[in-house]
């Protein structure tokens, strides 16, 4: 008897542990959505992602929603709801409980519609087109919300399509990072995607890489690195888009730069590859720290090591404004006369000279640099005596 109970304790004590082993409480981020809101209202601004907790199975996916139930608000006015969340495993609480929204007057905008693909067919096969029907949506949604709206988008997963066929697609807005945009209704809220697949060369999705040259002015450093578009995808033999994950653009040149900037690299296409895009172009925007403070000064030229014979009969533009850096103090303290902007004529030619300006041709304190001239150039015309 006693044999029994140990035996069955013992067996219940396994029972418990495999229990909790497989049911463990897990943490889920979901998208908060808004329902019953008229038709002629929008949420402004973002909303917040809710974090719920559940207990389930390991391995188990469990539907879960988070919502704020609108349909009382019948005009706009800011208000503080309660978040509501409904699960298809056991809910132990969520965060935050609630949420306060701006309602305001709903805008619309109609936006084409790209398709963005996912997950490619296999190897072997090829997308050879995809038309959306149709192209545009309308677009409802608050004023700034609508702002923010990037692209719209549909995306595909045709990972395991060997063939053409016809899918329903849902659209939906992203903004400048790519980021999905939530609170927003389209008209229609389902596409028709006609999808053609036929035997042919690989595709593959690879990320751009920006590149660049030279160092930047000492006392600035990159700060954050955006490229438009972040992936592209590429045509060609499956050997070789193996182990082809990234492609880089030219390199931006980073000598004299000292503000922020936004500028334009070409792709560089790997050979017997081709780019699905019309374009090779990628834009990319470079963010930039400082721990130095920048300064403007106007300066006259002056033209020095003028060949003997050689007279200076006209200069142009009479002033030239350069920028400078160094630490606060130093630049708090700087004497205008300490600096000066020499520019060499050694072996220019008589007759009208267009001379490139250089940061180096500036003459400096100590701690202080020429990180830029405008305007770049100056206009000289030299006589014979």
């Amino acid at each position: 008897m006693k044999e029994f109970v140990y035996s069955l304790l013992v067996a219940l004590l396994l029972w418990l542990v495999i229990g909790l082993a497989l049911t463990q409480p897990r943490a889920l981020v979901v998208p908060l959505e808004i329902k019953g809101l008229a038709s002629d209202l929008a949420v402004s601004g973002p909303l917040p992602e809710v974090t719920a907790f559940v207990a389930s199975n390991l391995g188990e996916d469990r539907a879960l929603e988070a919502f704020l139930d609108l349909s009382r608000v019948q005009m706009p006015v800011k208000v503080k709801e309660k978040i509501q969340v409904v699960s298809g495993a056991k809910l132990l609480g969520f965060w935050p409980a609630t949420v306060e929204v701006s309602v305001v007057p709903a805008l619309t905008r109609h936006f084409p519609v790209e398709p963005e693909v996912e997950e490619f067919p296999p190897s072997g096969f090829a997308i050879q087109s995809i038309k959306l029907d149709p192209e545009t949506v309308a677009v409802s949604g608050s004023e700034k919300t609508l702002n923010a709206i990037a692209r719209v988008v549909t995306k595909l997963n045709l990972r395991a399509q060997r063939e053409s066929r016809v899918f329903s697609v849902e659209p939906q807005a992203t903004d400048a990072q790519g980021e999905k945009i939530n609170s927003l209704s389209f008209s229609p809220p389902n596409l028709v995607a006609q999808i053609e697949i036929a035997p042919g060369d690989d595709i593959k999705a690879v990320a751009v890489e920006p590149t660049f040259k030279n160092n930047l002015p000492a006392g600035f450093t990159l700060r954050e690195i955006m490229v438009e578009p972040k992936v592209v995808s590429l045509r060609g033999a499956a050997s070789l888009l193996e182990g082809l994950n990234s492609i880089p653009t030219t390199p931006l040149d980073l000598k004299g730069r000292f503000q922020d900037f936004e500028e334009e690299a070409a792709l560089q296409i790997p050979l017997q590859t081709s780019l699905l895009t019309s374009t090779n172009l990628v834009k990319i925007k470079v963010l930039l720290n400082s721990s130095v403070t920048t300064t403007r000064l106007k300066l006259v030229p002056r033209y020095v090591k003028l060949a003997e014979s050689l007279t200076l009969s006209r200069s142009s533009p009479s002033l030239v404004e350069v920028v400078l850096s160094g630490d606060a103090e130093a630049i708090r303290q700087l004497d205008v006369a300490q600096v000066e902007l020499a520019v060499d004529l050694t072996g220019v030619l008589s007759g009208t000279n267009t001379l490139k300006l250089t940061p180096e041709m500036v003459k400096t304190p100590l701690g202080i640099q020429a990180l830029a001239l405008e305007p770049s150039e100056v206009t000289v015309a030299l006589q014979r005596k």
